[in-house]
């Protein structure tokens, strides 16, 4: 590619290599003092029209975005299959690469990092445009100590005309900074998820750890994300400020409606400007101290109507209570004595819906995704589900002796074959061939139960938010873990 002209640019030296494509430094040809960055599509993607559709997102998000920590979009080219967006050029050290240099970032320059990020992400939401991969490897600080945002190619606009992109069950983003949300493969990823991957980032700053990096296993980093507390932030206590603990605990909640509200709240907060007692608990509105709260005037003839209606309330009770006890004790008394009565102690395991665990471990907690971990369950184990939960993917189950709730998609009606996604995309066929594939796929990473095996196939079906995707999928794409 070096020394390529494309269009008014010449192509100089390669800066870096993405999933989507490859980075390379440019000229403007008329204007030498003119430097560009420009991102090419890599070859082997440019025919996939989903991926070149993603590609052009990408562009789309750039172009309505101004700000001075957000790299600039100069074009968006097409030649023949190739795809390239030519966009401002910026020097200066990857945070990731500072990291691994410095062990870890001071405070004072990573809180100065973290303001700068908040704002622009903040106002890359006011734009209606959500960034979804977050990570160190995405930001550069320049020499001016100014933070740019480099890369937008999994980026989603919220206003709609982009969201078939995203398929229900996939997941989008860099595996060690995504969200629970991202994980789980939610069907709408809201804003809230690049303050969660922002979070993390910031503590991977304080401390040069990368949390999840000893986990080799994707599927025990998902379940990590998922349904553990995998980073004690109390035990940085003295070693930063309680301003940056009250920050990651906000951020890095599991619930994304327990996390900061939006990006510039971040700030607000790294600024004294919110409490932070405020922002981690989120108080219901309640009476201010030293504060009396005040009854309104009752006159005496207002007292009296309420003792009567109270009075008479009472009386109309106790008349029920009678009428309703006499009709019903013969036949109550009748049914004690004709049949056994029955020991609460003597109920059988078999109440409830019998099912299996599908994950490799499973977490039943006290309370649906951010409860604490009451105990592992092994794969293949039974559990007997006692009813729903208020949160659509969470339901209530007892394991042994216990109780508590379980991620329900991690459950099945039997024991079922355990298979991994191996290739990047592995697509969905009406039959057991190659010669009716779906407009749908799995990726990487992700697990599915065969309900049936057919020559070289397995069939799926692959649920998520109440949705079901069904089909055959090529065994080669697969590998079998359970």
């Amino acid at each position: 590619m070096q020394g390529r002209k494309i269009q008014n640019y010449i192509i100089e030296s390669i800066i870096g290599e993405g999933g989507m494509g490859t980075v390379y430094k440019a000229h403007h040809a008329l204007m030498q003092e003119r430097k560009a960055a420009i991102k090419v599509l890599n070859p082997h993607l440019s025919k996939n029209i989903q991926i070149k559709e993603r590609f052009k997102n990408e562009a789309s998000a750039l172009a309505r975005l101004n700000h001075s920590s957000i790299v600039a979009l100069y074009d968006y080219i097409e030649e023949g299959d190739e795809a390239f967006l030519v966009m401002e050029y910026a020097e200066g050290v990857v945070i990731d690469d500072l990291i691994k240099q410095s062990g870890k970032i001071a405070e004072v320059k990573a809180k100065d990092i973290l303001r700068q990020i908040a704002e622009a992400l903040a106002y890359a939401h006011s734009q209606g445009i959500v960034h979804r991969d977050i990570k160190p490897s995405n930001f550069i600080i320049t020499p001016e100590n100014k933070v740019k945002i480099l890369d937008f190619g999994i980026a989603k606009m919220l206003s709609g005309e982009s969201r078939h992109l995203t398929k229900t069950g996939m997941r989008m983003g860099s595996i060690y900074f995504m969200s629970p949300e991202q994980v789980r493969g939610d069907k709408d990823i809201t804003h809230r998820t690049d303050i969660y991957s922002l979070g993390l980032m910031y503590y991977v700053m304080l401390t040069g750890k990368y949390p999840l990096e000893q986990l080799t296993s994707e599927y025990t980093i998902y379940d990590t994300i998922v349904n553990k507390d995998f980073i004690d932030i109390q035990a940085l206590k003295g070693s930063i400020s309680e301003t940056s603990i009250a920050v990651l605990q906000k951020c890095l909640q599991r619930n994304p409606q327990d996390r900061f509200a939006t990006a510039l709240d971040i700030i607000k907060v790294l600024d004294n400007t919110i409490p932070i007692e405020k922002e981690i608990n989120n108080p219901t509105p309640a009476i201010q101290k030293n504060e009396v709260p005040t009854k309104p005037e009752t006159t005496t003839k207002g007292k009296s109507l309420k003792k009567w209606y109270f009075a008479l309330g009472l009386w109309v009770i106790l008349m029920a209570t009678i009428v309703i006890f006499y009709e019903n004790i013969s036949s109550f008394i009748q049914e004690n004595i004709l049949t056994k009565k029955e020991d609460s102690e003597e109920k059988t395991k078999e109440e409830g819906v019998k099912m299996y665990v599908t994950s490799t471990n499973l977490n039943l907690r006290n309370f649906p995704q951010t409860g604490s971990v009451i105990t592992t369950i092994p794969y293949g184990e039974v559990v007997y589900v006692l009813g729903e939960s208020n949160q659509s993917d969470w339901v209530r189950v007892r394991y042994n002796d216990k109780e508590g709730f379980v991620f329900k998609h991690y459950i099945a009606d039997h024991v079922k074959p355990v298979y991994k996604v191996t290739s990047p995309q592995a697509y969905f066929y009406l039959d057991a061939n190659y010669e009716n594939p779906m407009n749908a796929y799995l990726i990487a990473g992700q697990f599915i139960l065969a309900e049936e095996t057919k020559g070289n196939f397995i069939f799926t079906n692959f649920i998520y938010n109440g949705k079901t995707t069904s089909g055959w999928i090529d065994a080669n794409d697969l590998e079998r873990v359970k």
